[in-house]
């Protein structure tokens, strides 16, 4: 294998580090990068790497293929824990390395960074350009933003049954919103309506 990373995207303080499954094999990259910590989204979790990283191996199950549910809030947590704690350099990886991981990358950055979806998409598709996150991810990180919004306020209201309200920009208001995404309250000009779907399902 060559001594290089296929997608050498650094997202939070050049410890974050997203490839594929290739660049979890590729020990040149690992010790290049003095990868201490690996994160996984595959379907099964690696022997080989849980043999070799031990404690610092977590796989988060996912099968891409099937369009499986990431846990982004646990990962996130895990993740920022991990900086915070151990401040060593980690790979988080998916089998392509081009669409979960990514997605994945969004997420910690917006909980990070407490950037919206759109500025943390923004972000990680500048270092990598050439990646596009497709629909379905998508749509799980707008499912992701809600639940974390949902939790927020039954935290702040102490209230496990409190209304949520969907957030959404007006037509006519073109400025753009940069804050908490997990935050319903801001001092920009909004419009609000009931979310029945997905948020009456999980109240």
């Amino acid at each position: 294998m060559k001594n290089r990373i296929d997608l050498p995207l650094c997202a939070i303080n050049d410890i974050l580090y997203i490839g594929g499954f290739i660049n979890s094999k590729n020990r040149q990259t690992l010790a290049l990068l003095k990868i201490k910590t690996i994160v996984s989204l595959m379907k099964e979790p690696d022997k080989e790497l849980t043999t070799t990283f031990g404690d610092n191996y977590r796989n988060f199950k996912h099968e891409e293929a099937k369009h499986d549910e990431i846990e982004f809030g646990d990962i996130s947590d895990y993740v920022m824990e991990q900086i915070k704690n151990k401040n060593i350099p980690i790979l988080m990886y998916c089998f392509s390395g081009k669409t979960s991981s990514l997605a994945a990358a969004v997420a910690v950055i917006m909980k990070y960074k407490k950037w919206p979806l759109e500025l943390s998409l923004g972000y990680v598709m500048k270092l990598s350009p050439t990646i596009e996150i497709p629909s379905w991810l998508y749509m799980q990180l707008m499912r992701y933003i809600e639940i974390e919004q949902i939790n927020k306020i039954k935290l702040q209201t102490n209230n496990p049954k409190v209304n949520i309200y969907h957030i959404a920009v007006v037509d006519e208001c073109d400025e753009v919103y940069i804050g908490d995404p997990f935050t319903l309250i801001c001092d920009r000009q909004f419009t609000r309506r009931k979310e029945k779907s997905f948020i009456n399902e999980l109240m």
